[in-house]
């Protein structure tokens, strides 16, 4: 029985802790999509490699999956890209 109790401890805290990795990577984005917004090239260049390594982390401890990173990325770029 404490076993049990144990394990739906350390659930709890690891989805407390990957909740707060998804919430940080998002308001990243966020930030890259307004530096996007504000014509800021190079603001934008800059937020996006933060946002690519933290989705790449993401990814690689499989709290989000890789094509979810990879598509995230990929937009982010494109709009990166139509800014020039």
């Amino acid at each position: 029985m404490t076993n049990l109790k144990k394990n739906i401890n350390q659930s709890n805290k690891k989805k407390e802790h990957n909740c707060k990795l998804k919430s940080e990577a998002k308001t990243y984005i966020k930030k890259v999509i307004k530096a996007i917004k504000e014509k800021n090239q190079i603001n934008a260049n800059k937020e996006f490699s933060i946002v690519s390594s933290k989705l790449d982390k993401l990814s690689k401890k499989n709290i989000i999956h890789k094509n979810t990173a990879a598509r995230q990325k990929k937009r982010i770029n494109k709009k990166i890209k139509l800014m020039k």
